[in-house]
């Protein structure tokens, strides 16, 4: 199996003054095209540094992806780094470019630059851009060059990944992966689980991700014949789905929230959303899905307590009594909702954010959540520990999965009013 490295190649990308989504990209397109990635490399725009990535990771792997570096300035010093390392002199590319300025005056210079490549590389033409991308072969190292442009990287290195595959036909690996993403299970408990089931024969490789509440069990193998591949795989499934249950909600590129509406389709049942400390992000999880107007009807954002109670007609009593942040609140919110907009399911949250407003009675990141149906209602008391921002997320995605599982409950809900 072919392994690789890539080097993202920019000042800007090292300083964190962009974010870099092309190594993400490039990793993932060339798993896919049985390409075992083992480094990923970020560099500025300085040819000794790159000099020394270069001579780092042709010493470590056989292919060699760098993106950026490929412009008109003197920024721009892949091609010219390249050509010393590899003591490869750079000249005119003879293919010809109509996305390359071809005047002879103050554009003269850019331009014979842009078409300059190693002696002996093999061009890759580039439909989208001026850069071109190129490839070449230095004894045991293959060294793809791509522009750093996202969408000019994507052709550039399309077109490659057809060259390699004619060229390795002979060892041509299949890697296969399947994501499975679950939440209200720690991934302590999960790798423990996986661990004890054994799941890792078969050359089955597993790895845990973690993101506002959802833990995703990435598992993936590899084989000469897909088939083999995807039979080990699917036996990985059959295993993961018998230990982990419920905890898992959809596969790959599957959301919570469309978990969430694939239920509310199947149970022909609706809901309706109101939020204070989440502040609308339950209602723009769902608003993202194409369809789901059939299915949510409504959400408010009741920040304040006077919101609270004319909109949601909570009592006032409640938040004297028992403050804003209550059980005795987000139950009323939640049935609140519910009433007024006719739904199946109501949710209400109320909650603690952060950075202020917490005290030892009530500490920042307490959050009630409730759901309210026709013959239930259903409240969690959480307390999250991230920052503002994240302690929204993990009250959004909690109150998502509390209504997936009660709607996997129901058998046959009450139709929402219209």
């Amino acid at each position: 199996m072919t392994t690789a490295e890539i080097i993202t190649i920019g000042t800007e990308i090292v300083l964190g003054q962009i974010v870099d989504t092309n190594t993400a990209y490039i990793a993932e397109t060339l798993t896919k095209n049985g390409i075992h990635v083992l480094f990923t490399t970020s560099v500025r725009d300085d040819a000794e540094l790159l000099k020394s990535a270069l001579n780092i990771a042709k010493e470590r792997v056989q292919l060699i992806i760098t993106t950026g570096g490929l412009g008109p300035t003197e920024n721009d010093i892949t091609r010219e780094t390249v050509s010393h390392l590899f003591n490869m002199p750079l000249i005119p590319s003879s293919e010809p470019y109509a996305n390359i300025p071809q005047c002879a005056d103050t554009l003269h210079e850019s331009a014979m630059k842009l078409k300059s490549i190693p002696a002996g590389a093999l061009v890759i033409p580039n439909e989208h851009g001026t850069a071109i991308g190129f490839a070449l072969k230095h004894e045991q190292t293959d060294l793809v060059c791509l522009p750093g442009v996202p969408r000019e990287m994507h052709q550039i290195l399309s077109s490659y990944l057809k060259i390699y595959k004619a060229q390795h036909l002979a060892e041509e690996y299949r890697i296969v992966t399947r994501q499975f993403h679950t939440f209200g299970m720690p991934e302590f408990e999960i790798n423990k689980l996986i661990k004890e089931c054994d799941i890792h024969r078969n050359s089955i490789k597993t790895m845990t991700l973690v993101h506002d509440g959802i833990v995703t069990v990435n598992v993936s193998t590899s084989s000469l014949i897909k088939e083999d591949a995807l039979q080990s795989l699917d036996t990985a499934e059959k295993t993961l789905r018998k230990i982990l249950g419920q905890a898992i909600f959809g596969t790959d590129d599957t959301s919570l929230e469309h978990a969430v509406f694939e239920l509310l389709k199947e149970k022909n049942a609706t809901i309706a959303v109101a939020e204070s400390c989440t502040g609308g992000l339950v209602s723009d999880k769902f608003t993202n899905i194409p369809g789901i107007s059939d299915y949510f009807l409504e959400g408010i954002v009741a920040y304040s307590n006077k919101a609270k109670i004319n909109i949601l007609h909570v009592p006032e009593d409640y938040i004297k009594i028992h403050g804003a942040v209550s059980e005795q609140v987000a139950k009323s919110m939640a049935k609140g909702i519910r009433k007024i907009s006719g739904a199946t399911i109501g949710i209400g949250i109320t909650g603690i954010a952060g950075p202020g407003g917490g005290s030892d009675q009530k500490p920042v990141g307490l959050v009630y959540i409730a759901i309210a149906g026709d013959n239930f209602t259903e409240v969690k008391k959480c307390r999250f520990h991230g920052a503002r921002i994240s302690n929204k997320h993990f009250a959004a995605n909690t109150a998502l999965n509390m209504t997936r599982l009660k709607l996997s409950q129901l058998f046959n809900p009450h139709q929402g009013k219209s």
